[in-house]
C-alpha cells in the first residue's frame, strides 16, 4: 500500500487510533544495571577551534554517512555548516532566502542514508539534499507550531511534534506526513484539558524523536521519564515506559528554582542503537547543586523568580541510560563528562566548551558501552 493510497484508509481507522493507543500496556522500567556495565566517554575530536566556523550555539547538528558533521548554527541559522570527520575543515552550504538551496529557517536536519533531509518550516518545506549538496526534491510541510522535534521514518513518512489546532487534530502533538505534505496520522493525543495559552513545557508535549530499526517511532516526553513506541502510519501506541525516581518528577519547566527542591531534570536526546537498546541522555542537577543558588539580581526580569543558578559549572550533570526495552530494564547508567550537549549518532556525542578568550568549540566523544 502507497502511502498517497493508503492515506484514504488510514483515515478511516483514525478514531479508533487514539483509543487504542490509550489502551497500551504501561510498564515501569526496572533499574538493574549490571555491576561491571557503564558507559566510557573517550575525547575524540575538537570542531571549530582554529577557525571562524563556529559562530555561537549549535542549535541543529547530526553526524552525516561519511562520517562528517553538519551543524546548523543559532546565529546563522539559514545554512548550515559541514565539517570533515577529522574535524579540520569546513565548509557552508545554504543561504538565506525561498529559491532552491535557500533556507529561512533550518528547525531540523535529518540525515536519512546518503541524503540530509532539511525541515525550513517558514517556507513550509522540507528539501532534501544528495551528498555535493545538490537538491533533490522539495516536499510541502505545513507546519503551525512547531514545537521540539522530527524524524525521518523513511523516503517518504516524516512524524513531526507540533501543534495543529484544526478541529480534528486538536489535542494530538505527534503528526506523519508523507511526500504531498498532506497529513496521513495525527497521535499521542494530550489526556488533560490545559488554557489554550499555557507554556509547552506545562502540558508536557515536547518530545524527543528516534526511529527505530523496524520503522516504528520511540517519543520520550522532556519533561517526564515517560517514553513510548509508536506505529506511525496507524497512531497506534506500540509500547509505554515509565520510570518514576525522585530525581526525575514530572513538571513544567517554568517552575521557579526552589532552594528547597532540585531543579527539574529534563530528556535532552535519545537513540536506539544497532542492538535495540535505547539511550536517554538526561540534564538533571547534581549533588552540588544547591551551592549555586543565588538570589536573583533586583534589575533581572520578573519571571526569573526569587533564586537562580549562579552558571558556574558543578550545579548540573549529564547522566545517560541505557534501557532493554525488550525486558524493560535499565541496564546501565554513568555520568558524561559535563558540557555533552546531545548523542551525534550511535557511539557518539557533542560538548560545548569555550577557550580562554571566550571563543566557542566543539568537542565529539566516543562512546562505549562496557557489559
Amino acid at each position: 500500500m502507497t502511502l498517497q493510497t493508503g492515506a484514504a484508509v488510514l483515515a478511516v481507522l483514525m478514531g479508533g487510533a487514539s483509543a487504542a493507543a490509550h489502551a497500551q500496556v504501561e510498564t515501569r522500567l526496572v533499574f538493574d544495571p549490571c555491576a561491571e556495565c557503564r558507559v566510557d566517554a573517550v575525547e575524540d575530536l575538537v570542531i571549530g577551534r582554529d577557525d571562524d566556523s563556529v559562530i555561537g550555539g549549535i542549535s541543529v547538528v547530526a553526524r552525516l554517512h561519511d562520517g562528517s558533521v553538519a551543524a546548523v548554527f543559532s546565529q546563522a541559522d539559514y545554512q548550515f555548516v559541514v565539517y570533515s570527520p577529522d574535524g579540520r575543515s569546513s565548509e557552508k552550504v545554504g543561504r538565506y532566502g525561498e529559491g532552491p538551496g535557500e533556507y529561512k529557517w533550518i528547525r531540523w536536519l535529518k540525515p536519512h542514508g546518503r541524503f540530509v533531509h532539511l525541515f525550513d518550516p517558514p517556507q513550509g518545506r522540507v528539501t532534501v539534499l544528495d551528498e555535493v549538496w545538490g537538491v533533490v526534491r522539495t516536499t510541502r510541510l505545513n507546519v503551525r507550531q512547531v514545537l521540539w522535534d522530527a524524524a525521518v521514518v523513511n523516503d517518504s513518512l516524516y512524524v513531526v511534534n507540533m501543534g495543529y489546532y484544526t478541529s480534528e487534530r486538536a489535542g494530538f502533538y505527534l503528526h506523519s506526513v508523507g511526500l504531498d505534505g498532506q497529513i496521513i496520522q495525527s497521535f499521542d493525543e494530550l489526556p488533560e484539558a490545559y488554557p489554550l495559552d499555557e507554556s509547552e513545557e506545562v502540558k508536557g508535549i515536547l518530545r524527543l524523536l528516534a526511529v527505530s530499526r523496524d520503522g516504528s517511532l520511540w517519543a520520550a516526553n522532556r519533561n517526564r521519564y515517560e517514553i513510548e513506541r509508536w506505529d506511525p502510519l496507524t497512531g497506534r501506541r506500540l509500547d509505554r515506559f515509565i520510570r518514576p525516581v525522585d530525581w526525575f518528577p514530572s513538571h513544567g519547566r517554568q517552575r521557579p528554582i526552589d532552594p528547597s527542591r532540585p531543579p527539574p531534570a529534563v530528556i535532552i536526546d535519545i537513540l536506539e542503537d544497532r542492538n535495540g537498546l535505547l539511550w536517554v541522555l538526561i540534564f538533571r542537577a547534581s549533588a552540588r547543586w544547591t551551592e549555586h543558588v543565588v538570589r536573583t539580581p533586583a534589575d533581572a526580569h520578573p519571571e526569573m523568580g526569587e533564586y537562580s543558578m549562579d552558571g558556574i559549572p558543578g550545579a548540573w550533570e549529564h547522566v545517560v541510560e541505557v534501557i532493554d526495552p525488550g525486558n524493560a530494564r535499565v541496564i546501565a547508567q554513568s555520568v558524561l563528562p559535563n558540557g555533552i550537549r546531545r548523542f551525534l549518532g550511535e557511539g557518539s556525542a557533542l560538548s560545548l566548551h569555550s577557550t580562554d578568550a571566550g571563543v566557542p568549540y566543539w568537542r565529539t566523544w566516543r562512546l562505549h558501552l562496557r557489559r
